[in-house]
């Protein structure tokens, strides 16, 4: 009886002890060549020591190898090191070394981790290894996984790469026992039919997978409570979206508020760097050297912010054809680009320093459609040979010394101001749009606006 009594007091102690704290699991699908995945890895490393054995981080391969080559060798590498009970040295390892993550690299890393390598070669060759990283693959397809880092948590896929501060702040919600209840949220559209560039339905699509419970309802701001409701929550740009209801109850409700959603009277009105913009105040200074085309005669003006990192879908597509477009204008349309790249480390950083070099000798288009083409690598030389620059050593010095980072710096800067969140992203004089036009609407819309800017 004695016994029986204390092993009941010991169990309420522990529960006492624990309190409402359980463990929370993420799920990670990652590529060990990318470059979001490099810096992901350091918000894992840091939440991984801050919550200990209350966190468990299942991760999981996606790689990408169209646009990484060593991507599939070095997800066998971490699954044969977790075989070995070394997969989280081995992942750490990988992303601190990434991208140099040939088969020899890799094998001098499992040295240095004293992996048993009799093991881990015939593991790294093996058809069960090639089985698991494919499982993975069917995986993230059947979630439909577009891109890496990819989290899941909670069932919910989190949209873009979060922040350190982000996950912790989910983490530490489920930790002390929440559970996402995904209420119903209502989104509430006001848009205007009669504008051409005020587009709903890719935004509004996002917001539902993301708020995959939910009612939508679509007011005219003709309307008397279109009017009221774009008065009551200040709502400058259309379309507007003010979502109602519990969007708290969603993990991607901490990745997109402040940055995404603005709250306004217990409500949130979605941020304008979310979805297109017809009309913008401001607009992008002109950088000469970035300038294609006669900017002193032209009519019209276009800023593309643009990226060679392989997140920046359409950039490379939309290089082919902006430029031949605006040569059918005469000079009547000039294009400055805009590079938005943050990460010093990144090659796409590099590729933005090799074409502002470039443009020094009047080689930036032809340049940038050479690294469009085949894929930047650091042989500038090869590049700059086929790009026709004239002065290679000058041309090396002026990458060696990073010239221009301070003018990759200040595009950054002025991006952040003008609410440009992501590459592609246009401004055409005072009009903007999260993307580049396709070739039919972009030619017919600077065809309108130089017959408008000519009649004036």
């Amino acid at each position: 009886m004695k016994r029986a009594l204390l092993s009941v007091t010991w169990i309420v102690l522990v529960v006492f002890a624990t309190g409402c704290s359980r463990k929370v699991k993420i799920v990670e699908f990652v590529d060990y060549q990318c470059p979001s995945c490099k810096r992901a890895a350091v918000h894992i490393k840091k939440l991984k020591k801050e919550f200990g054995r209350k966190l468990v981080v299942e991760v999981k391969n996606l790689p990408v190898k169209h646009l990484h080559p060593y991507a599939v060798i070095a997800a066998k590498a971490a699954e044969c090191a977790r075989k070995q009970h070394k997969f989280w040295p081995m992942y750490f390892k990988l992303f601190e070394k990434s991208p140099v993550l040939s088969r020899e690299d890799i094998l001098s890393y499992a040295v240095e981790l004293d992996l048993n390598i009799d093991r881990f070669i015939p593991c790294l060759d093996s058809r069960e290894t090639s089985r698991i990283v494919q499982e993975h693959l069917t995986e993230a397809r059947k979630l439909k996984l577009t891109g890496t880092p990819s989290f899941v948590i909670e069932g919910e896929v989190l949209t873009g790469v979060p922040s350190y501060e982000t996950l912790r702040t989910i983490v530490k919600r489920l930790i002390s026992g929440h559970r996402f209840k995904h209420s119903t949220v209502k989104i509430t559209v006001v848009n205007d039919e009669k504008c051409p560039t005020c587009g709903t339905t890719r935004y509004v699509a996002e917001l539902k997978k993301i708020f995959f419970n939910n009612e939508v309802r679509t007011l005219s701001v003709y309307s008397p409570e279109g009017k009221k409701l774009k008065k009551d929550y200040g709502i400058q740009w259309l379309p507007g979206i003010v979502i109602t209801g519990e969007p708290e109850e969603y993990a991607n409700f901490y990745v997109m508020y402040p940055l995404r959603l603005v709250k306004v009277k217990g409500a949130y009105v979605v941020n304008p760097a979310f979805y297109q913009i017809g009309y913008s105040d401001e607009i992008p200074s002109q950088d000469p050297l970035m300038t294609y085309g006669s900017p002193g005669k032209a009519l019209v003006r276009m800023v593309p912010y643009t990226s060679f990192g392989p997140g920046c879908r359409g950039c490379a597509e939309a290089a082919k054809y902006i430029q031949s477009i605006v040569e059918q204008f005469q000079g009547r349309v000039s294009v400055t680009y805009k590079f938005l790249v943050i990460n010093n480390d990144d090659p796409a950083y590099e590729a933005a320093l090799a074409v502002l070099c470039a443009a020094e000798q009047g080689g930036m288009a032809r340049m940038m459609k050479i690294i469009y083409t085949r894929g930047f690598t650091r042989d500038y030389r090869a590049f700059a040979q086929a790009a026709g620059v004239k002065n290679l050593r000058k041309f090396t010095e002026c990458i060696s010394e990073r010239r221009y980072k301070n003018k990759i710096a200040e595009a950054v800067r002025e991006a952040v101001r003008l609410w440009v969140p992501f590459a592609p992203y246009t401004f055409i004089d005072h009009y903007r749009f999260p993307d580049i036009p396709n070739p039919k609407w972009l030619k017919g819309l600077l065809s309108d606006l130089v017959a408008l800017a000519a009649r004036r």
